[in-house]
């Protein structure tokens, strides 16, 4: 199901809701089921259709899954829209909890979810499951699914609740989730085959490099001892290693036995990227030599062929439901910030670097793989010094197309994160920074911020600066903006393939604050203001308590069927759904 998605996993015919638990007001939670056959709502208890028929709000944890259940996957159902229903999950998450019920309940002192409840969901979330044959068990899973409603009601109750105006958000991105987006399929599916195909590839590619000792991209500690193995400079090869070794000079015991311990090793994505940015440096300056040239291309290799965006594609094609990926966005996910996530392929973090000069390889290589093209002819396309697993990792955009009849539009915000600092500051200094945006928005042909500061940087005029140098300015402005120092910089800096050096870097970060005085006077006052304001958000979202109005709710909870290769592969583990109601809280 996690591999499928919400609605192709609802629009499969093997997937019923099987069991549907509700609690109205006060009253414990119930359970309606039709021993083991698809709910119908013919037969719906009455409170529940009365409690719909006079417009009741319902509520979910996760209810963008629940919700296609109830839509989809039961028999004369009321279409439920999103209009109708709210995710105490959301609200959980707002007042800074887990945001899975079981961690969500425990942390507020509740018993959290049944314990038995996995393995009843293998019992009986299948098909041909027959209640009658297992009976203490059944009733085991249908207090498991009233457990589940039990914990929900007292988390929503116990935590802050969310004004109208942001459920009214939250019902805007369900809408979108539910229209979803049109994907060109015969793109996506070719494209899917090639990352395949290309996957293969680098293994073979990679046991070459190697002389066998790593055979698949995806074996990063083989990769990371044979990169230590070949790499001759100090530096490159201590980016890889996890902490230092232990000094054992004061230790008397000669053998201790410890001298011979491997030191661990790390490839993640940012070591990696340093690693490959210090071999730029050195071949623009001298040349590498073939180990490191060796070493230069197992790392390429590993850092876009084991990455997530050539994977997106056979994502995008193993969630669409007729050609248009739905469910993909979730409201409020990100804990620290609230901004939405999403699931599955992720397609609000899709990689925007551009492919050749200024993107015109882009539509050359797409069509040309839309009207399936070979492995060779993706190898052969420009830039050709570009690994295949990259290319496609910058063309999973043109994936996403414009239904019929519509207008795809593709926006952004222009340098967000160099707006917002000297907005908030509201200083004279940074008044004089905002100014620079105004300017470059009405006339685009004149100097941006990031040219100003590599200007203020590099001591040149602004006429001069080169668009390498152009690169470091923007680096140092999102960097220093919010108060990093060396360290940001340098972590910064590699994810865009720039190596500094520790002086280079704290020259840098000097010559960014004393042009601009008023970031550093924000930062002074700005850490009172943000511990008052998780004081206050603390406070809020722990002591709230719930309206009156509250008390005259709905709640209700399915448990679908899972068809049988999800328990084969091990995804029939998820909980039933956890569907309940609650009246929404207005001004």
């Amino acid at each position: 199901m996690k591999a499928a998605g919400p609605f192709r996993y609802v629009a499969a015919a093997s997937t019923h809701a099987i069991v549907l638990a509700y609690a109205i007001g006060n009253v414990p939670a119930r359970t309606w089921h039709a021993d083991s056959a698809i709910l119908d709502w013919d037969h719906a208890p009455d409170e529940l259709r009365n409690a719909f028929e006079h417009g009741a709000t319902f509520a979910a944890w996760n209810a963008s899954f629940d919700t296609a259940v109830w839509n989809y996957a039961t028999l004369g159902f009321p279409f439920l829209t999103p209009e109708r229903i709210i995710d105490p999950m959301v609200q959980a998450g707002v007042s800074n909890l887990p945001t899975d019920l079981e961690s969500a309940s425990r942390y507020l002192g509740g018993a959290g979810k049944q314990k038995d409840g996995k393995r009843l969901i293998k019992l009986f979330c299948i098909e041909g499951a027959n209640p009658h044959e297992y009976p203490a068990e059944w009733e085991r899973f249908l207090a498991y699914a009233r457990q589940d409603i039990e914990a929900m009601r007292e988390v929503y109750r116990r935590t802050r609740p969310l004004p109208h105006e942001e459920w009214q958000q939250y019902w805007a991105f369900e809408h979108v989730n539910r229209r979803g987006v049109a994907l060109n399929m015969p793109y996506v599916r070719r494209a899917a085959a090639l990352a395949a195909e290309d996957a293969v590839a680098i293994g073979g590619r990679l046991v070459v490099l190697t002389d066998g000792a790593v055979t698949r991209v995806t074996q990063a500690k083989k990769i990371a001892t044979w990169l230590h193995d070949n790499l001759a400079d100090a530096a490159m090869r201590e980016i890889l290693m996890v902490g230092v070794p232990a000094d054992d000079g004061d230790d008397d015991d000669a053998d201790n036995g410890d001298e011979d311990e491997p030191q661990e090793l790390s490839l993640t994505r940012d070591r990696v990227a340093r690693v490959l940015a210090m071999l730029d440096i050195k071949r623009a300056n001298g040349g590498l030599s073939p180990n490191e040239m060796k070493a230069h291309e197992a790392a390429a290799l590993h850092l876009f062929g084991a990455g997530a965006s050539p994977k997106k594609f056979a994502r995008l094609e193993a969630q669409q439901v007729d050609g248009v990926l739905r469910g993909q966005y979730r409201f409020a996910g990100a804990g620290q910030t609230g901004r939405l996530t999403s699931h599955g392929a992720q397609i609000q973090n899709l990689t925007q670097d551009l492919l050749g000069e200024d993107g015109a390889a882009e539509s050359p290589l797409v069509e040309a793989i839309a009207k399936g093209c070979d492995y060779a002819t993706l190898v052969a396309a420009d830039p050709v010094d570009m690994p295949a697993a990259r290319k496609l990792a910058l063309i999973v955009r043109p994936a996403l197309v414009a239904s019929p009849r519509t207008l795809l539009v593709w926006s952004d915000w222009s340098a967000i994160e160099a707006r917002i600092t000297p907005w908030l500051a509201a200083s004279e200094g940074a008044e004089r920074v905002l100014d620079i945006f105004r300017a470059n928005d009405r006339d685009p042909s004149l100097p941006d911020s990031y040219v100003i500061a590599a200007a203020d940087i590099f001591h040149k005029d602004v006429r001069t600066i080169t668009k390498p140098e152009r690169q470091i300015g923007k680096v140092v402005v999102l960097a220093c903006g919010f108060g990093g120092g060396v360290g940001a910089l340098q972590a910064m800096a590699f994810s865009y393939r720039i190596h500094l050096e520790d002086a280079e870097a704290r020259r840098i970060v000097d010559a960014w604050r004393a042009a601009n005085p008023w970031a550093r006077e924000f930062w002074g006052g700005a850490p009172r203001r943000r511990k008052l304001r998780l004081m206050g958000r603390r406070n809020a979202s722990l002591g709230a308590t719930r309206p009156d109005n509250a008390s005259r709710s709905s709640r209700f909870h399915l448990s679908q069927r899972l068809p049988r290769r999800h328990t084969v592969h091990g995804a029939a583990v998820r909980s039933p759904a956890d569907l309940s109601a609650a009246a929404l809280a207005r001004s």
